[in-house]
């Protein structure tokens, strides 16, 4: 099995998101894929990286544009990233603030920092997934603080929405209520990250021209406020740019075994419940129904539990998942090895 990345889609895919929401600048998230990251730093010099940790930032060669999460980052660590280029951050919360705060009184050199806002999510699904960011009291207290301090040059808000919880999209609304009109005099960038879709099995329904309608409302609306708009589409980026194949090994009832896992190949499968599309699929009208397994021996290692078939699958033939780029990390779970990734 083996991952296969269109260089040409990885652009297509960047400069119609550009277009789209006229954004001032994209915002690349190397852990949703580093090799599309390669892709994008060598054919669009413009595009800036989002990073979170300090072994993904020495895999970045222009170090000035990266954008560095901070997370209970020393300040040894800190004056290293800045020493080495690394001159823009986000900050999540009042221990790393403080660091960045101690740390730009002794440095020359002037940062970009953002602070990362909590956003309302609207969601079914309470409780699972860790909420990051300050209030929007804290952000309304520590933006004109930090206004004042020299060492930063440019100051924003960051916030987060989850990539395909397409209700969430109010942006100019919400942000008008948030935040105060001190706030918005104080801040030069709004940078969204995530929100951007991508289509799966179940979440077949293209919104993408809705979303961009209400990031262009956004831009629209911070412009009048003399505020630049940042985006950060990873998975609308790496996903449909890859294609996933896989080789069928056995093949039982309605059944179907694959020489791969999604320990390997779709942690996305598990860790979002996304159903990667299969190439060739028809509905059940057209094809017979199957399970596509994993092969580990976990129940769960399951790629698709229902996928219709027009033709009947063999020992041997190749099965190809579709928009596949995006968190496609591997475990070492039954010893798996990371599938190779072929760029064409």
């Amino acid at each position: 099995a083996y991952f296969e990345i269109d260089a040409a889609k990885v652009l297509e895919q960047y400069d119609l998101i550009r277009e789209k929401t006229n954004a001032d600048r994209v915002v690349f998230s190397t852990k949703t894929n580093y090799t599309v990251a390669q892709i994008l730093a060598e054919h669009r010099k413009e595009c800036h990286f989002s990073v979170h940790l300090l072994s993904e930032a020495e895999k970045t060669s222009n170090k000035r544009q990266i954008l560095f999460f901070l997370q209970g980052t020393t300040s040894d660590e800190l004056l290293a990233l800045i020493n080495h280029g690394v001159t823009s951050f986000v900050v999540d919360n009042p221990v790393d603030l403080e660091t960045v705060k101690t740390i730009i009184q002794h440095s020359q050199v002037p940062i970009t920092l953002f602070l990362r806002m909590r956003l309302a999510e609207k969601t079914i699904k309470t409780g699972h997934h860790f909420v990051y960011g300050f209030l929007s009291d804290g952000i309304n207290r520590f933006i004109p603080e930090l206004k004042k301090l020299k060492g930063i040059q440019t100051l924003g808000i960051h916030f987060h929405r989850k990539t395909q919880n397409i209700n969430e999209w109010s942006y100019a609304f919400e942000l008008g209520q948030i935040l105060s009109r001190k706030t918005l005099d104080c801040i030069d960038v709004v940078n969204i990250g995530g929100g951007f879709p991508c289509v799966y099995k179940n979440y077949s329904v293209d919104v993408s021209e809705s979303v961009f309608a209400k990031v262009r409302e956004l831009k629209q609306w911070l412009e009048q406020e003399q505020i630049e708009l940042w985006i950060e589409p990873g998975r609308f980026i790496a996903g449909p740019s890859t294609k996933l194949f896989c080789s069928i090994i056995l093949v039982y009832k309605d059944t179907i075994v694959i020489n791969a896992s999604i320990y390997n190949g779709a942690l996305d499968t598990y860790i979002v419940n996304t159903r990667l599309l299969v190439e060739g699929e028809v509905d059940e009208k057209n094809g017979r129904p199957f399970t596509i397994k994993g092969i580990t021996p976990d129940s769960r290692d399951i790629f698709r539990y229902r996928v219709y078939l027009k033709d009947t699958p063999r020992i041997g033939d190749t099965l190809v998942f579709l928009n596949a780029g995006a968190y496609n990390f591997s475990t070492d779970f039954c010893s798996l090895k990371p599938l190779k990734t072929v760029v064409i």
